[in-house]
């Protein structure tokens, strides 16, 4: 798969069997040799490859319509990337927004920062 291409999620949070078994569409906006850089819901988001599924050809007239999605340079290949190890600890502010004190892999304490959760992997910080 590249650029520009549709691809499906398989779908890990499934309950019953009759839950979809993936989910999607969403266009590829890169792809490398191992992840594909996606655009979920007007954001782009990184998912391994052996989650997504070709979603081949998309009718033009069926294309969901979204905003173009500007690439942070973490996700750029060669940009710096942290991979969360663990939440330390959680806060709310005063408007309801849950923020989680991250550890990356490769630092200690001193390296642990706030992060709103909305910035997470969704499936990490509902566990």
């Amino acid at each position: 798969m590249t650029s520009g291409d549709w691809v499906y999620l398989r779908n890990h949070t499934r309950k019953h069997k009759l839950d979809p078994k993936v989910t999607g569409t969403y266009e590829v906006l890169e792809a490398d040799w191992r992840t594909y850089l996606i655009d979920q819901d007007g954001l782009p988001y990184r998912v391994s490859g052996d989650h997504a599924v070709p979603a081949g050809p998309v009718d033009p007239a069926n294309q969901p319509m979204q905003p173009q999605v500007a690439i942070p340079d973490a996700l750029q290949p060669g940009g710096s990337e942290f991979v969360f190890e663990r939440f330390v600890d959680h806060t709310w502010d005063e408007e309801g927004v849950l923020w989680l004190l991250v550890r990356c892999f490769g630092y200690g304490p001193e390296g642990d920062t706030w992060q709103h959760s909305g910035r997470l992997p969704v499936a990490a910080v509902y566990r």
